[in-house]
């Protein structure tokens, strides 16, 4: 079987010492669904993830929570934002 990456949302998670239980308790949901939101099995309401980003001083932002494909896995930037934009001349002096 395949390892993954984990997401942003489990390595703060974890960097707290915090089990699903922790954080399932605090938000008023169940472990399980915390679960799935960690992995992308299904994506978090926008209430859940203002509370989660909330709960994580932002460390991992609601936006990060709401569409984790946009970020990498490690950083807070989009990893969009890191491509140039269409007709851009990367050459010119700025």
């Amino acid at each position: 079987m395949e390892r993954t990456t984990p997401s942003l949302l489990t390595s703060v998670r974890k960097s707290r010492g915090l089990s699903l239980l922790d954080v399932a308790k605090s938000m008023d949901v169940t472990e399980g669904h915390i679960s799935r939101v960690e992995r992308g099995a299904v994506q978090a309401s926008p209430d859940l993830a203002n509370r989660l980003a909330q709960f994580f001083n932002n460390a991992v932002t609601r936006d990060q929570i709401l569409f984790p494909g946009d970020y990498a896995a490690r950083g807070k930037k989009p990893v969009r934002s890191e491509r140039p934009q269409e007709g851009c001349d990367l050459h010119a002096g700025n």
